[in-house]
């Protein structure tokens, strides 16, 4: 019986011979508004690497699922994605994988018509008040979304109760690979607001690659790219996923 991810099915038995890296994500390695899945960095992967070694077959399952936190990763690895029998697992691990609610900055078309029917005359008749009215919000919900991502890794100089649970799903998944002798990848996927301005989350980047270092799991950061990632910024992705790939030697090539 096999499982079905967005657009592919794969046997739970591994084909003889295969080589299989089981991705891990949340709504950006999924491809959220990716319309050609082959487009997602995942399958680009997976394409570029079968290239590379025509002799084998290599599978790259991409089993994100759009808000995903750290404990999905745990859950689905225990439940049935050792079951997989991967060579690799890579974890595109999203700033908002810390358990952060509300993450997002986008006002929706309903609360900005809750605006229009709220206010005055002046503001649902004026298209200036309301667009200056519109960037108001604008930037108030974004500065609450930005506290609210810190306020998920640091409370002062101490780690945050939620990147601690994280932390725990973690240090889980590296223990269950390395006795089952699977190799582990982190994808440090941050988070991306205000690249053209002074980024607000290095600090919390920094932390979960020193996390990752302190605790021997291999990481390769992706900061900066653009959120949701389109088509050009999961082809990056790919590309740096690739170089790494290549570098190190974990995959097999011809």
């Amino acid at each position: 019986m096999g499982t079905r991810l967005r657009e592919y099915a794969y046997p739970q038995v591994k084909p003889t011979g295969a080589y299989r890296i089981l991705g891990l994500g949340d709504s950006f390695s999924w491809g959220w508004g990716v319309l050609d899945n082959r487009r997602t960095f995942f399958k680009l992967l997976e394409c570029w690497l079968q290239s590379k070694n025509p002799s084998s077959p290599i599978e790259v399952i991409n089993a994100s699922q759009p808000a995903a936190a750290a404990n999905y990763y745990q859950k689905y690895l225990e439940s049935y994605g050792y079951g997989l029998n991967p060579d690799l697992v890579m974890i595109a691990f999203n700033l908002n994988d810390a358990y952060v609610k509300n993450a997002s900055i986008t006002v929706d078309k309903r609360a900005t018509t809750r605006l229009k029917q709220e206010q005055g005359l002046l503001i649902r008749h004026s298209r200036l008040v309301r667009f200056f009215y519109e960037r108001i919000v604008r930037t108030k919900v974004r500065r609450e979304f930005v506290a609210n991502v810190q306020d998920a890794y640091f409370l002062g100089s101490e780690p945050a109760r939620r990147w601690q649970l994280a932390q725990a799903n973690l240090l889980a998944i590296a223990s269950g690979c390395r006795q089952r002798g699977i190799a582990l990848k982190l994808i440090v996927y941050p988070l991306l607001v205000d690249l053209d301005r002074r980024y607000p989350f290095t600090r919390e980047v920094d932390e979960i690659v020193r996390f990752c270092r302190q605790n021997g799991i291999d990481c390769i950061n992706l900061l900066p790219y653009d959120s949701h990632p389109n088509e050009v910024a999961n082809r990056l992705a790919a590309e740096t996923i690739f170089n790494f790939l290549g570098r190190t030697g974990l995959v097999p090539s011809s």
